[in-house]
């Protein structure tokens, strides 16, 4: 237990407590030196003028000075701490007294007190100026020691008796006071030694908390975590770093991080810098550059990372190491190559797309500029693949262009670019040419292998390919021009009889290559939804009221805007993609005069069938399942077919009618009066509708003859029991003429020019005075 033999000082500690500066409060340690500081000069302020008037009453005057003197100075320490709150000036100041007392007293060696006064200087200020501590003490041991050499001398008789009086009561003084000194110098000394035990073991369980805290965290956490001192030697990684790195905490302590932390850029595979080094360097926080790969030392499996490092600073600002957070982003950059590779690669042939061309041509473009040489864009268009497709099916089409990528890319150099702008049509960059005959060399090589057998599924396959070549710069120094150059080469190449190569030259016939263009871009108008239909209203003369309309095809195409159907419906028919365009204009046609009978509005629409379509095998089953799945009327689906076609075979076409008859389709004879159709043939076929043809009708004002087949056209239609209309009613005459001639319907541009759905919807409804038949 510790000895407290001035129980009352321990009241004054509060007051002692009172007296520090607020400012000196904040830190343990400084404010335990402060108290003691404080406590002595208290102390040393109540002793120091006991001594002072010890001496006066001794006749000592020059000892009773230097008290005096020592006494100022200790007040002067308590002004500077208590006003200046700076322990450091404070504590200067009362070594300084004390330097002072002693250099004074030392005057008094030579007489008889002088032992004596040195002592009782001394041990007092010795203590203060330690805070009670080992070294005061010591120098009050000494004091003693000289208190009892001058008794010892006193018994041997060596000093007057006066003196000896004299050192007596100096000696129960000083013995007092050395007590007194110990019992003080004890009392603080535990009282600081407890409190700073106390807040010792509190620190240190702080930081012991802070620390298993942090530990955790560390432990915890899904980064790497690894921390190096001032010098990047390795100090600590986490559980994560562990794994990543291949190195555990107890290897990799000691070790300087470069020896730890392997990393090399992806791109270059060179070595990076050290993201540790960079922040200590900087003295901040650096991000880890792009593309870093991190290698295990147990395996050397190479992962992706990304994030930064930091330094880590001491209160006074300077570095004391450095921390760095890195995670492995390896998947996260496999899903991004494979992003990437299909923003710029075609899914079926893996080869670049349109965007990567364009940029590997703009790049290429760019260096032939400094190096003074050629470019060649080469654009290639297989010839009459569609036929594959339609006939064998897309599975087919698919693997057979497959296979041409892989002979493309095999007549490519690895300098060369092949690419699928999609469909059937392919591109090739030739980089760094000296002469435009290189181009045709490598043109001529492709058409050679393509032009050989493809093995499919089983199927022996020939195709040939049409190539036209342009030249940067001397075709052009624009990018997208060159692509139109070669565009249009190539289209001259298929004029040509398809299965060679052009170069493109200004004079190429624009109109040729149009048609071959417009050809080509009218086998992917349905795939890419570029048909739509409008519809032409049908009106019922006796009762005024829309009954029916036809629809009509019409094509947007985003090559060459609105294509009449004069120009493209030829073409379909020439290419036999009108069956599979027919077929979608008849289900389209259906459908939406399903909706309209939905909302009320029981419109028959009337669908051209092309003799191709008309002649296709299953055609009637075809229409009977479309009724039955759209749940259709048949009375509101008219099939309209031409003169032409009917004679072209007429058994068969009058089988074909008699089936769509059972299944209650009507079909209408459109353009009536243009062929030859024999009116035997006529009279057994199973017709329900006349349609007079447009060039009658618009003649009827003019031309007397015209009139007159106009009126017979009706006049037979009645005969045979059949519906007339008449097309292209353009005027209120020519209605009011049709209508005095009996005829049954018109249609024309005097009620209606052909309308997309919704235009047709507000016709039927707002047209003052035509109502829809109940």
């Amino acid at each position: 237990m510790a000895l407290h033999p001035l129980l009352a000082y321990q009241r004054l500690l509060p007051v002692i407590h009172s007296l520090t500066p607020p400012g000196l409060r904040n830190s343990p340690a400084v404010l335990w030196q402060t108290e003691n500081l404080i406590t002595s000069s208290l102390i040393a302020l109540i002793v120091m003028p006991a001594y002072g008037f010890l001496y006066q009453s001794l006749g000592d005057d020059t000892a009773a000075r230097f008290c005096w003197l020592a006494t100022g100075g200790l007040i002067v320490s308590f002004v500077l701490l208590r006003v200046a709150e700076n322990v450091a000036l404070a504590s200067n100041s009362l070594i300084a007294t004390v330097f002072c007392l002693l250099l004074g007293l030392t005057y008094q060696l030579g007489g008889v007190n002088a032992p004596t006064v040195l002592w009782l200087g001394v041990c007092p200020i010795a203590a203060i100026a330690t805070g009670g501590r080992i070294p005061g003490l010591i120098w009050s041991a000494i004091g003693l020691l000289t208190i009892a050499a001058l008794y010892a001398a006193e018994l041997v008789g060596k000093f007057p008796p006066v003196v000896v009086a004299d050192m007596r009561l100096l000696g129960v003084i000083s013995t007092v006071s050395f007590l007194a000194t110990i019992a003080i110098a004890l009392f603080i000394f535990d009282h600081a030694y407890r409190r700073g035990v106390i807040q010792l073991e509190d620190a240190l369980e702080r930081i012991r908390e802070e620390k298993e805290k942090a530990q955790v965290t560390l432990q915890s956490i899904g980064d790497a975590v690894i921390t190096t001192d001032a010098h990047m030697v390795v100090e600590y990684l986490n559980p994560i770093a562990e794994t990543l790195t291949g190195w555990t905490t107890a290897e990799a302590k000691g070790r300087h991080m470069d020896e730890v932390f392997n990393i090399f850029n992806e791109k270059s595979r060179l070595p990076s810098v050290n993201p540790i080094k960079e922040c200590l360097d900087k003295n901040g926080i650096v991000e880890m550059e792009n593309h870093t790969i991190l290698v295990r030392r147990t395996d050397n499996e190479e992962f992706h990372i990304e994030d930064s490092a930091a330094p880590i600073r001491r209160a006074d600002g300077s570095i004391l190491g450095a921390v760095m957070v890195f995670h492995e982003v390896t998947d996260r950059k496999a899903a991004e190559t494979r992003l990437q590779h299909i923003a710029f690669h075609d899914t079926l042939t893996g080869l670049p797309n349109r965007a990567l061309f364009r940029k590997k041509l703009s790049e290429a473009m760019h260096g032939a500029r400094f190096l003074k040489k050629h470019v060649a864009v080469l654009f290639l268009d297989l010839d009459r693949f569609k036929a594959i497709n339609d006939s064998l099916g897309h599975d087919i089409g698919d693997e057979l262009l497959i296979l041409v990528a892989k002979r493309l890319e095999q007549c490519a150099r690895d300098t060369d670019v092949i690419c699928r702008l999609g469909g059937d049509e392919f591109t090739a960059l030739l980089t760094n040419i000296s002469a435009a005959d290189n181009a045709a060399m490598v043109a001529g090589k492709m058409i050679e292998s393509i032009g050989k057998p493809f093995d499919v599924q089983g199927r022996t396959l020939h195709i040939s390919t049409s190539i036209g070549i342009t030249i940067y710069p001397q075709d052009s120094d624009d990018l997208d021009t060159l692509l139109k150059h070669a565009d249009t080469a190539m289209y001259h190449a298929k004029s040509q009889g398809r299965n060679n190569y052009q170069y493109y030259d200004p004079s190429m016939g624009e109109k040729a290559v149009s048609e071959l263009r417009m050809e080509n871009a009218l086998h992917v108008a349905l795939e890419n939804n570029e048909y739509f239909l409008e519809y032409q209203p049908k009106l019922d003369l006796s009762s005024q009221a829309i009954v029916g309309c036809e629809a009509l095809l019409r094509w947007q195409s985003p090559d060459f805007g609105r294509v009449m159907p004069s120009e493209f419906i030829p073409r379909l028919e020439e290419s036999g993609a009108i069956v599979a365009v027919g077929a979608w204009v008849l289900e389209t046609a259906m459908r939406q005069a399903r909706q309209w009978l939905d909302a009320g509005r029981p419109i028959a629409v009337s669908v051209n069938v092309s003799m191709r379509q008309f002649r296709q095998n299953g055609l009637v089953e075809k229409i009977r399942g479309l009724l039955e799945a759209i749940d259709l009327p048949p009375s509101l689906l008219r099939i309209e077919i031409t003169e032409s076609l009917l004679m072209d075979n007429a058994e068969r076409s009058e089988a074909i009618m008699l089936q769509l008859k059972e299944i209650g389709v009507h079909v209408s004879l459109d353009d009536f009066g243009t062929g030859y159709s024999s009116l035997s043939y006529l009279r057994r076929f199973p017709i329900t509708e006349l349609k007079i043809d447009r060039s009658f009708v618009v003649d009827m004002e003019v031309d007397e003859t015209a009139e007159k087949i106009v009126t017979t056209v009706i006049d037979l239609g009645q005969a045979l029991g059949m519906k007339v209309t008449a097309e292209g009613v353009e005027t209120e005459k020519q209605r009011r003429r049709l209508e005095q001639m009996g005829c049954n319907e018109i249609q024309g541009y005097v009620l209606s020019r052909p309308l997309q759905k919704q235009a047709f919807e507000e016709f039927v409804v707002e047209y003052t005075g035509w109502q829809l038949p109940a």
